[in-house]
């Protein structure tokens, strides 16, 4: 079983300089790829910081958090509705609605 110790390189070509990559001891070393081809860096040192970038992104992906809707089930609805069923029973029952431990008297006024 290979030792994961990370090596770091830059390779260089006639357009400039690859970053490569080897993650185990004795692994042979791998180019970094990117979208639409090789990508080529003025420098030697661009081109090791960009491989490190890459082991970065490629040991640590960016966590994707699924945002839900805020209220898939209806549940708010559903809690207004059943408090509006609740208080119309006790008022038909007790002639008001308990709030706190009190029943309110509720008046009706026709306009």
């Amino acid at each position: 079983m290979s030792d994961f110790l990370p090596d770091y390189r830059a390779v260089p070509t006639s357009k400039g300089w690859r970053p490569s990559v080897c993650r185990f001891v004795g692994e042979r070393e791998k180019l970094v790829p990117y979208e639409g081809g090789p990508r080529y860096f003025a420098t030697k040192d661009e081109a090791v910081e960009a491989a490190k970038e890459y082991m970065r992104q490629s040991l640590n992906p960016p966590i994707r958090a699924e945002k839900a809707e805020a209220d898939t089930l209806g549940r708010a609805q559903w809690h207004i509705e059943r408090a509006a069923r609740a208080a119309e029973q006790q008022e038909q029952a007790l002639g008001g609605i308990i709030s706190r431990r009190r029943l309110i008297k509720i008046e009706r006024r026709r306009a």
